[in-house]
């Protein structure tokens, strides 16, 4: 069985743990502007992140604070949807940037289809973090100060009262089979390209860039 069909086949399992990086010498080299990082919440995202934000002396931006910025627009009484609110800001974010930048998060499982993988796939560089299930579930959360987040928490909190009947949106978002999931298509969507595919075993913030 060839490494990349293994890799999707065991990725959110309890003990896979290989990390996948799509064309990193390109964002090295300066001809991919924008690098990608993905995985499970507790997997590293941030930590590679800033690591690698020095290495190349760069800029990288964390998705899960633009929840907060959303917050502080948000009407509670308008029905928006704060999905709609957060990929528009989003958009808006990425078209701003000048020169490399690195872009971590969660979210980039739900926004793949949504225009990341139309628009950037090709053109950009990727870390998939392929932590196992159960390092994350030890780790995850641990360290982060929570309170950051009390704004965008309280947004959710409101939406879900006023669209009760949208429930199922939420838990889709939060629920850890669907990011695993959404993570396999990532990661199966980058290898049927022609990037330069690399498999590493172990936790990406461990691994020399």
């Amino acid at each position: 069985m060839d490494p990349i069909t293994k890799y999707l086949l065991n990725e959110g399992r309890f003990l896979s743990d290989q990390t996948l990086y799509a064309d990193i010498g390109k964002f090295k080299d300066k001809k991919n502007r924008l690098l990608f990082i993905v995985g499970t919440s507790g997997a590293g995202k941030s930590t590679v992140s800033r690591k690698l934000s020095k290495i190349f002396k760069t800029k990288y931006y964390e998705l899960d604070m633009f929840w907060n910025v959303i917050a502080k627009k948000y009407r509670y009484d308008s029905g928006d949807d704060p999905q709609v609110l957060f990929l528009n800001e989003i958009k808006k974010l990425i078209a701003s940037i000048k020169g490399r930048a690195i872009i971590e998060g969660i979210d980039i499982c739900w926004l793949w289809d949504k225009f990341l993988k139309k628009e950037y796939m090709m053109n950009s560089s990727f870390i998939v973090i392929g932590e196992s299930s159960m390092k994350v579930g030890h780790r995850g959360g641990r360290g982060k100060d929570w309170s950051e987040y009390e704004d965008a928490f309280k947004m959710w909190e409101n939406w879900a009262k006023n669209n009760p009947h949208k429930l199922k949106t939420i838990i889709d978002i939060f629920k850890g089979k669907s990011i695993f999931k959404n993570m396999k298509i990532i990661a199966n969507d980058l290898q049927k390209t022609n990037k330069d595919i690399v498999l590493k075993k172990g936790f990406a913030k461990d691994e020399k860039i």
